[in-house]
């Protein structure tokens, strides 16, 4: 995962001063939410934790986390676990003391920070319990996300440390891009033979003390294309180990525990064809993966098991779409892998990933050279657009198979679907799926899947069918029908 602070799509070494910024924006953002008395609440609880108490800079930065998260356990905004997961990325990197501003100091972290001690004392004991918490935990998480993960085809991970099964496949330099700036970063592989796959796990180290700050892990699953998840961390809480030490993988936290993760959103930047989002060049650690014949891509398109079903579900790998003319020679199923649907629901991906690559190393003849083409610019432009449902697919046979007047659609107000065709699948049950049978642009397409799905439904034979997904709904809308011998 990218735990790089990032700004405007571009990478910022932590410093004090940027950290300030931050947080002055997010405070400011969060109070104006604020009921009249919400802010005396808040007053109050900010006055109880630095009466009497003279602040250094970096001391009053730590405060201003745990303010921000009482004030995101008392306001409700749509953003607010990725501003969670931030706020949790500046309490990780608060703990080493930091320059005033970026480049006034050497970027590696070494020192440790102590906090004023009366602060510290008054943070424990006061902590957060002031402020509703509104946080919902869905799905799973711990042994039972490694349970639904290895379920899914997607291998887990063995222990790390001395005669353990990762192996090593080397550093990866300081002046690489996504990689947190003063810490040294290695690139570690699980290869799995049942179920077929791969993990990468890449710590970042401090090089005077080996201790690793962070470490995410990628798991796919070859056969299945399946994705999974881990951290370092488990519910906002980062734990450090010294590199080469003996560690429990059990200790990684993974699905609802990555919630407020200060790695982010991991599924907002790991999009795309590539879960790993690996560059292609073959000298690279990274990109010379592949090389050996690891497996870096899945038999599909990559599903991520991640968080949903909520008020803030991680996104779902949407896509994939053409890739622009001048990318299509290597943005295809098999080379680089295929671009997932740009929209705002992949604001990392987009201001990350998309910008960093088109600017600074696609194509790889001649970096940044397609920046201010009319053809790239329109490209990126998708990444302003709202996101489409995401598409699923089922695979059963018909248990019902329904057709009806015009306009007469089918079910409830709250769950309408505006149809004249609605089948049931036994692999779904409870759930409708349905499209239009009118005399307009799709009407011979959709005379044909309604031939195969009478087909089916007489012969008693497996269909598979493409749908637009709704959160909390059970009718969709399918635009697309398969056979199976």
């Amino acid at each position: 995962m990218a735990e790089t602070m990032i700004t405007a799509g571009n990478e910022i070494t932590p410093s004090l001063t940027f950290i300030q910024e931050a947080q002055a924006w997010y405070r400011a953002e969060l109070a104006r939410k604020l009921s009249r008395t919400q802010r005396a609440q808040f007053n109050q609880f900010q006055r109880g934790l630095i009466r009497g108490l003279v602040l250094d800079k970096q001391s009053q930065l730590v405060l201003n986390t745990h303010l921000i998260d009482w004030l995101l356990n008392a306001v409700k905004v749509p953003n607010a676990d990725r501003i969670r997961g931030k706020n949790n990325l500046m309490k990780l990197l608060l703990k080493t003391k930091l320059p005033e501003r970026a480049g006034s100091a050497p970027p590696q972290k070494t020192e440790p920070f102590n906090v004023n001690p009366e602060l510290l004392k008054r943070l424990t004991t006061k902590g957060q319990a002031k402020g509703p918490v509104t946080r919902t935990l869905t799905g799973s998480g711990g042994a039972a996300y490694r349970a639904e993960c290895l379920a899914a085809g997607v291998p887990i991970p063995p222990d790390f440390g001395p005669g353990s099964a990762w192996v090593s496949r080397g550093l990866i330099p300081q002046s690489s891009l996504f990689i947190v700036a003063g810490l040294g970063a290695e690139v570690l592989t699980y290869q799995s033979t049942s179920p077929e796959g791969m993990c990468v796990a890449l710590p970042r180290f401090n090089t005077t003390t080996n201790l690793v700050e962070l470490d995410g892990v990628i798991c796919l699953g070859k056969t299945t294309s399946k994705v999974c998840f881990w951290d370092n961390e488990k519910n906002g809480t980062a734990f450090t180990f010294t590199r080469g030490d003996a560690v429990p993988f059990n200790n990684f936290g993974g699905g609802t525990e990555l919630l407020a993760s200060a790695g982010g959103v991991c599924s907002d930047c790991h999009a795309g064809e590539n879960p790993y989002i690996i560059h292609p060049d073959p000298s690279t650690v990274l990109g010379g993966l592949a090389g050996l014949g690891l497996p870096t891509f899945g038999t599909n398109w990559h599903n991520p098991i991640v968080r949903t079903g909520d008020t803030q579900p991680w996104p779902e790998n949407p896509g994939p779409i053409n890739a622009p003319a001048s990318c299509a020679g290597c943005h295809t199923q098999g080379v680089a892998g295929r671009f997932p649907q740009l929209s705002t629901a992949l604001d990392g991906y987009c201001k990350t990933i998309l910008k960093q690559a088109i600017t600074r190393t696609m194509p790889p003849s001649a970096p940044g050279s397609l920046a201010n083409t009319q053809e790239v610019k329109d490209f990126q432009a998708l990444c302003n657009n709202p996101p489409q449902d995401p598409i699923l697919a089922a695979t059963g046979k018909l248990t019902l198979l329904r057709v009806h007047d015009l306009g007469t659609g089918f079910g409830p107000p709250t769950d309408f679907i505006d149809v004249e065709v609605v089948i049931g699948l036994d692999s779904q049950p409870g759930k409708f799926f349905g499209f239009q049978l009118r005399n307009d642009a799709n009407r011979n397409a959709h005379r044909d899947m309604l031939n195969r799905l009478r087909d089916a439904f007489k012969n008693n034979r497996t269909v598979t069918i493409d749908y637009r997904s709704k959160a909390g709904k059970t009718n969709f809308v399918l635009f697309r029908v398969y056979l199976s011998k």
